[in-house]
């Protein structure tokens, strides 16, 4: 079997660059799929159009898949499969190993230039890669010319092959890991995060949540990526972004640079503060709007508890990402491009 490796520029400058980047998360996909309303058929005419105007790309992401693979292969999870592929381009956000590279990367730039810019040709790749990139099997599927010309599985594919025994069972694990981490932060955080008043204290929960992600993502990666001598240069530059007297501003400026982790984290902090039960569909909430908002000009989702988390987060959000609700209001969207 043929195999080749990806490089995400390239696919950044074929499939995206130039056109308008609209994610939606698993339950608009099925929406615009299904077309049970007027909204969702004026969505989904729009969408058509523009994608063969080459107006727009619908990139997916980890949790867009993983939450279609999770279905069983019938007509309409194929249905929905095909209609990802068309307006997805092949376009997949990066996994999640990748992604924080480039961001630790984003804080080192910070630390010792001062300024740091956000890699977006980089986050970019085709779908099949949607865990990390790696060598993957070319199939017989025709491709449009450019860098598909000989084409990458579909996620029509994907589906009919991925959807195993061992795929379901990893998947489980790790929404139970998610739910049982959550619910023991909330069970804890009184006892550490409180105020005076006995209520819990935003700005406990943030520092700790950036001191964890400088920790777990920062330091635990930068020998690795940069070197002996690149920490060095840290140390040199370190004035640029530690007060002199130190305390959580200088970790969360750090963590400032790091679009998708700082808005990861707050959105662990929402979560804190509300204390709500948690759900094996918060891990996918929480990877639809953490991995796709810093990257994307627009970003759907008709879920009433995830656009409030959203609302919430919304220090966090350092780019100018539309957020959408809904059928009705991508549909207006949508009309409203220049084709």
């Amino acid at each position: 079997m043929l195999r080749f490796t990806v490089n995400p520029r390239d696919v950044y400058a074929e499939r995206v660059n130039g056109r308008r980047v609209i994610y939606l998360d698993t339950n608009a996909w099925s929406d615009l799929t299904e077309r049970a309303t007027d909204a969702a058929r004026r969505a989904y005419d729009a969408a058509g159009a523009l994608h063969n105007a080459g107006v727009t790309v619908f990139p997916l992401a980890y949790a867009t898949i993983t939450e279609l693979l999770k279905r069983e292969v019938n007509e309409d999870s194929t249905s929905q499969a095909e209609v990802m592929d068309v307006l997805s381009r092949g376009v997949c956000l990066r996994g999640d190993p990748h992604v924080r590279d480039l961001e630790v990367m984003c804080a080192y730039q910070f630390m010792t230039q001062g300024i740091s810019v956000v890699p977006i040709p980089e986050m970019f790749t085709v779908l099949a890669c949607y865990i990390s990139d790696r060598e993957i099997p070319a199939v017989g599927i025709p491709g449009d010319g450019g860098l598909l010309q000989l084409a990458y599985p579909t996620l029509r594919w994907l589906h009919s092959a991925m959807r195993t025994p061992q795929l379901l069972a990893n998947e489980a694990r790790t929404d139970e890991k998610y739910v049982r981490l959550i619910t023991e932060k909330i069970a804890d955080a009184p006892n550490w995060a409180t105020d005076g008043s006995g209520k819990l204290n935003a700005k406990k929960l943030r520092f700790e949540e950036h001191t964890a992600a400088f920790k777990n993502y920062v330091m635990a990666n930068l020998s690795r990526l940069v070197g002996l001598e690149g920490l060095s240069l840290i140390r040199e530059k370190s004035d640029l972004y530690v007060k002199k007297s130190g305390g959580p501003g200088a970790v969360a400026t750090v963590i400032g640079a790091m679009p998708s982790i700082a808005l990861s984290c707050e959105m662990h902090v929402q979560k804190l503060l509300a204390g709500a039960n948690t759900r094996k569909q918060d891990f996918y909430d929480h990877e639809h709007a953490a991995r796709a908002i810093p990257y994307v000009d627009v970003f759907v989702t008709a879920d009433g508890g995830l656009l409030d988390l959203i609302r919430k987060s919304k220090s966090a959000i350092r780019s100018d990402c539309t957020i959408l609700n809904g059928m009705a209001a991508l549909a207006d969207y949508l009309e409203k491009l220049p084709r």
